[in-house]
Order: C-alpha cells, then sequence, then structure tokens
C-alpha cells in the first residue's frame, strides 16, 4: 500500500479535528436553544447549576392547604370601664374614675393558623387567640360611640368646627397610642376564654358546633404587647401527632415585586355558612416594605386579598415555604379606607418566637413526600413518585386529603400506561435519544465521523512506524552484534573478512538513518540491502558457499526474508 506523505497525514488529522470541534460546537448552540425553548437539554448538555424544581399554583395549594387551619377563640366575661368623655381642643380623653362601667363581654372571634412542627404546634397571630383583643373590641366600641356623641355630632351641629385632613390624622393616630392605651390600662376585666382548633372532616355546619366538634388548643407563646410592637405572633398546641406541617423559610426577606400566596379563612368568603372549612388560595406580590412600631424588623405590605378571619395564615413562597404570617389590624377607626392591602409579619419573628420556647419547625409527612413526588413526576420518575405519593398517606387521619394523592396517582399511572414513565437506566437512556431532533443527529454523525477519520489516520500511522521500527531492529541487530562468526576461507583470514564486512556495515547504517527521507527512486534497496549484496558477491566470488554465507548473514542478524532477497539479487548479473 502507497504510503502517506507527512503533509497528507497532516492534512487529514486537521480535518478529522475540525471535524470534532465543528460538531462540539453546533451541540453547544443546539443545547441552548432547547434550553430557551423550555425542551429537554440536547447533547453535551448537564443540568443548570441551581436549577430546581418549583410547584404549580395548583401543587403548591395542595402542598399547604391541610396544614392551614382555622381557630375558633371564645372569650366570655365582664369589663369595668371608667366614664369619660372627649377633650375636643387638647384631643385627648378626660377619665373619671368615681363612675365605673360595667359591661358584658362575649366575643367569638375566628382566625387561621398553620401547622410548624407535626407534634401539633400552630403559628397564628396573637391578636387571635389572646385576650387582649377582647380589650381592645370592647374598649374600641365604646370609644367609637363617645367619639360619635362628643365630637362628630358636635361638629354636625356646628358646635365645633370641622376637622382637616392634618387634625384627622392627628386625632386618630393619639386615640391610638396614647388614649386608647391608657383607657384600657384604667379599666378592669374578668376573662375566660377556650381555644378551639376546626376538625376539617366534621360534618357540622354552624361554627358553634363546629367548635364543639374541634380539637381543644392550649397556648404555648403569645406576644401579649402586639398592639404596641407589631409582633403578631402566637403558638398553640392540639395533642396528637403526624400532622402536616409546612416548612418555615429562611430569615431572609423578600424582595419588592416577589409573587406571594396566602392560605386563609376570610369570613366574607364564606357561603350561606355552608363552607366554614373550606380555606381560600389568594396570590400577589409584596408592593412595599414597612418598618414595625419599635423599628426593630420589616412588615410586608401585600396586595393579595386579605379579610378579617385570614389572620394568622400562612405567607407563602413560589416552593410553597412559609416567608410571612399574615395579619390584619384595621382599626374600628379606619373601617371606611378599606382592606386593599393586607401585612405580614416575616418568618424571621416566628422562627425567633419558636426558638423561644425550643419548637423546631419542621416539615411533615404529607409536605416533604407530595413535594418529592411531585419533583419525581415532574421528570417522569413515575415509580419512585408513587412511593413518596404512598408514604405521604402517614399524615393524622383528619388532616389527610386522599383526593389530592388519588389525583397524582392517577396522573402518574397515565405516564406509565402511555410508557412514559422513567423508572430505569434503559428508560432514561432511550427517553433521552427519544427527544433529540435532526440537527442533534446530524451532530452525532458529523461527531462519529470525525472520530473514525481519526482512528484510520492513527491506524495507517501505527502500521508505519511499525515497519520503520522492524528495520531499524534489522539494522541495531546488524550493528549490535560486533563479530561476525567464524566462517571457513579459502585463502584469506576470517578477522580481515569480518573487518571487511563491519567496515561496509557501518555507514550503511548511518546512511539509513540520516537519509531515509531523501532516497532517490534509483534503487530499490536500502544502503544497508545494498551493502549486503555487494558483501554476498564477494563472498561468492571468494569461494565460499551459499550456507556459509546465509549463516553469516543470520549470525549478522539479518532475518530470513532479507537474507533470501539479498541472496538473490547477488547472485544476479
Amino acid at each position: 500500500m502507497k504510503k502517506f506523505s507527512s503533509l497528507t497525514q497532516q492534512t487529514v488529522i486537521f480535518l478529522a479535528l475540525l471535524s470534532l470541534a465543528g460538531g462540539a460546537a453546533l451541540g453547544v448552540v443546539e443545547t441552548l436553544k432547547s434550553r430557551q425553548a423550555g425542551k429537554t437539554a440536547a447533547l453535551f448538555s448537564k443540568k443548570v447549576p441551581g436549577e430546581e424544581f418549583l410547584p404549580s399554583e395548583e401543587e403548591i395549594a395542595d402542598l399547604t392547604k391541610p396544614a392551614v387551619v382555622r381557630i375558633v377563640y371564645t372569650v366570655k366575661g365582664e369589663a369595668k370601664i371608667p366614664s369619660f368623655s372627649f377633650d375636643s381642643a387638647a384631643f385627648e380623653l378626660i377619665i373619671d374614675q368615681k363612675k365605673i362601667l360595667t359591661v358584658p363581654i362575649e366575643y367569638e372571634i375566628t382566625g387561621s393558623g398553620f401547622f410548624v412542627n407535626p407534634a401539633g404546634y400552630i403559628a397564628t397571630n396573637a391578636q387571635t387567640i389572646s385576650e387582649e383583643t377582647a380589650k381592645y373590641l370592647k374598649v374600641s366600641e365604646l370609644l367609637a360611640l363617645s367619639l360619635e356623641k362628643d365630637l362628630f355630632l358636635k361638629i354636625e351641629k356646628g358646635n365645633l368646627p370641622a376637622l382637616d385632613e392634618k387634625q384627622k390624622s392627628d386625632l386618630t393616630k393619639k386615640l391610638r397610642t396614647t388614649e386608647f392605651k391608657r383607657l384600657i390600662d384604667e379599666s378592669s376585666f374578668t376573662l375566660t376564654s377556650d381555644i378551639k382548633v376546626l376538625n376539617p372532616v366534621s360534618t357540622k355546619n354552624s361554627l358553634r358546633e363546629l367548635a364543639a366538634d374541634g380539637f381543644p388548643a392550649r397556648v404555648v407563646n403569645v406576644e401579649e404587647n402586639f398592639l404596641e410592637n407589631d409582633r403578631d405572633v402566637a403558638i398553640i398546641k392540639i395533642d396528637g401527632s403526624r400532622y402536616p406541617s409546612i416548612p418555615v423559610g429562611s430569615g431572609a426577606t423578600l424582595p419588592i415585586g416577589r409573587k406571594i400566596f396566602a392560605f386563609g379563612f376570610p369570613k366574607t368568603a364564606e357561603f350561606n355558612q355552608k363552607n366554614p372549612l373550606e380555606a381560600t388560595f389568594t396570590r400577589g406580590i409584596i408592593n412595599a416594605i414597612r418598618d414595625s412600631q419599635d423599628g426593630k424588623f420589616s412588615i410586608y405590605q401585600l396586595d393579595a386579598k386579605i379579610s378579617q378571619g385570614s389572620s394568622g395564615g400562612p405567607l407563602l413562597d413560589e416552593k410553597g415555604a412559609v416567608y410571612g404570617l399574615v395579619t390584619f389590624q384595621t382599626s374600628v377607626l379606619d373601617k371606611d379606607k378599606g382592606d386593599n392591602f393586607a401585612f405580614a409579619v416575616p418568618a424571621a419573628v416566628l422562627s425567633e418566637t419558636l426558638k423561644e420556647i425550643s419548637v423546631t419547625p419542621e416539615s411533615g409527612a404529607y409536605y416533604k413526600n407530595l413535594y418529592a413526588g411531585l419533583q419525581a413526576m415532574s421528570e417522569k420518575r413515575c415509580k419512585e413518585a408513587l412511593e413518596k405519593f404512598s408514604a405521604a398517606r402517614e399524615t393524622h387521619g383528619a388532616f389527610l386529603p386522599l383526593l389530592v394523592i388519588k389525583k397524582y396517582i392517577d396522573r402518574c399511572n397515565q405516564f406509565i400506561e402511555a410508557g412514559e414513565s422513567i423508572d430505569s437506566r434503559f428508560d432514561a437512556i432511550y427517553n433521552f435519544f427519544g427527544t433529540m431532533g435532526p440537527l442533534v443527529w446530524a451532530i452525532v454523525l458529523i461527531v462519529i465521523v470525525g472520530a473514525l477519520a481519526v482512528a484510520i489516520v492513527i491506524f495507517f500511522l501505527r502500521r508505519r512506524i511499525a515497519r520503520d521500527e522492524e528495520k531499524i531492529e534489522e539494522l541495531t541487530g546488524s550493528q549490535g552484534n560486533s563479530t561476525l562468526p567464524k566462517t571457513e576461507k579459502r585463502g584469506m583470514p576470517d578477522p580481515v573478512l569480518r573487518g571487511e564486512f563491519a567496515q561496509k556495515r557501518r555507514p550503511a547504517y548511518l546512511s539509513f538513518l540520516t537519509r531515509r527521507e531523501e532516497k532517490k527512486g534509483e534503487s530499490a534497496h536500502s544502503d544497508a540491502e545494498f551493502a549486503a549484496i555487494t558483501y554476498v558477491k564477494t563472498q561468492f566470488a571468494a569461494g565460499f558457499s551459499e550456507e556459509q554465507i546465509v549463516r553469516a548473514l543470520r549470525d549478522a542478524g539479518w532475518r530470513d526474508t532479507a537474507v533470501n532477497k539479498i541472496i538473490l539479487f547477488a547472485k544476479m548479473k
């Protein structure tokens, strides 16, 4: 076979490497395009760093809804409130302890909460389960009546000038901060209370019947000064275990514009009092971050629709983790301003409260397994997903949504029946190649052809190197043999003959090494072979037999094929 020249070899190698590089470049382009289109990653692709599973809004609702509970706080008793009047000039109350007004207190306060630990720990607002709320409500009612009688009626009759916006604002601020608290402190209260967490599987209709059928709860921690410092957080506990708690996010503050979700039980959403156990799921964004009254933390302002009754519900991020505690504290003095904006205490405040009572926030079996199952299902790993969905059932029976789990099990079974489930390495490989487009297959073909070209070039180069090494071995073998074996000669001493042969072999070997790339086409033999042929002719002329000459050549390191060739050409004229 004709040998490749050095230039030809370099050209072939360059073209092969160019094809490989081109295939790799096209693969990268195809990968970027496929990622931009949201398709399965193409050749050479890897998972994008930081890429993670994000559940849909439907899945967020299914993950978190079982953890959200409705709380009924019943408080009864009486309040002894001193007589008071309003000084319109000083914008303050005149309190008269000589006259005490005794009024009954009976409130049925509803709010929301959510499990933060499977052992039955529930986070909610302090205003939902605190006696301070009952005090606040009763004093607010009396204060509103007093203002209407002593201030607004006088303004309406013209006995007092109308208040401008600044005066109204100053009045409201002073009543909230100073005068309102002073009136509460000057009053005395005798109260008894009861907290119930409604049973989601109860068949009762009225709120009172549901409360009687609910889980008794006790207060573990409550911030009594929530009206002054905005730390509207409380922890209650019900007996039992395996409750569907949801994770509490880090203390990082969410930025303005971040999408959020909220769950709660707004009273305004009840329909004919027939669905008091149906929570409402809303979404919105964080549209402002406010400072708390004591300036020690920030409060989220939300545009999500939140009404009274949803206080204490969770503020959720896009993974269903808790990043805030919804709070709703619209003063009775501001009812006419509506409830277009809601507020939420950040998760950092909740985490601090849990730390104070040595309770670790932890996801329950339902959230952990359902989340893992949804992630596996999104990748069509249905065998694993079904195992996780089954494990999600390890949840307290009253809070276990079997229909939700069945919905996702049915979806997985549909993937399996359609042959789209990826449950083994073979399935993964088959799915990978099944999603590759025509361009990717073209890239694969280019890479294969390039690899074959490189392999062919390497094969022929190795063959040529092997032949050259064989010749070098022949030469080095003859050169390394410093003496020729003794030969029987006629009329010439052996030392002279060996010296003559060595003298002829040495320049032939050196010439082969230095001039093998510059050989001309005049001779079909190498210099070493030509010298050996000349030597054999002299030996024949000296009277040596062919057997003796052959033995001498073999002893000098020549192989049989080369010896036969040398003898043949030496006999030719």
